[in-house]
């Protein structure tokens, strides 16, 4: 069942990048946790500070899935996980995954950056932690 659900996202992802247009956009993807936090967090921090003019969007469990919500809000977060973030990450130069995405497996990325971090910053100090994100945006030309 669960591969179905890869396929799924990745057709509407494949789909969408067939006709979309390349944007100045940066999604952050947190499928784990709720909230923009930890690497993330620092990476759209960074981003802001360099780029202004990028479009950021963030995707996080929270987003996704209400742990309060009824039958709607289930519904509304497999809509928004099947269709909303797929498509946004089809027209974005670059993807910041906390975590493994396995419908990746499936996607056709060429022409993208995707960058997998570390979903354990908290295991340091703030100030390696942002040495580390400036190194990384400057390898990617950000």
């Amino acid at each position: 069942m669960k591969q179905l659900g890869y396929y799924v996202f990745a057709g509407i992802y494949n789909l969408h990048r067939k006709f979309a247009k390349m944007h100045n956009k940066v999604v952050l993807f947190n499928g784990h946790n709720h909230g923009l936090n930890g690497n993330l967090e620092l990476v759209s921090e960074e981003i802001t500070k360099r780029d202004r003019d990028c479009q950021i969007v963030a995707f996080s469990k929270q987003d996704l899935f209400h742990p309060n919500g009824g039958i709607c809000s289930k519904i509304k977060g497999i809509l928004c996980f099947f269709v909303k973030v797929p498509w946004n990450m089809a027209d974005a130069g670059k993807i910041f995954l906390n975590d493994n995405l396995l419908p990746l497996a499936y996607m056709h990325t060429e022409g993208q950056q995707i960058i997998q971090l570390w979903h354990g910053a908290g295991a340091f100090l703030q100030k390696k932690i942002r040495m580390f994100v400036n190194r990384l945006l400057r390898l990617i030309s950000m």
